[in-house]
């Protein structure tokens, strides 16, 4: 949450983004479409980056948890679901 202008905003957290942005954010990341790129492609859905309900620190952590998703699957794959 923060103050502008003494009215609060309240930021959404990564677990309010709709799982079509989720995966449009992974798909660029899979496609080596740096951070800085993704969050301007995104913010032209939304009209402008001023209006993206997100910030890049929450498209960062979006992003780690996507990787840590990945190896987590890498290595169900690797070791035949033992783990």
């Amino acid at each position: 949450m923060s103050l502008i202008m003494g009215e609060k905003v309240h930021w959404l957290s990564q677990k309010h983004i709709d799982v079509y942005t989720k995966d449009l954010i992974k798909q660029f990341r899979e496609n080596s479409v740096n951070l800085g790129k993704v969050y301007n492609i995104i913010g032209s859905f939304f009209g402008s980056v001023e209006k993206v309900p997100f910030t890049k620190r929450t498209l960062r952590k979006i992003c780690g948890k996507i990787r840590h998703e990945q190896a987590e699957d890498d290595v169900r794959k690797n070791f035949g679901g033992v783990c």
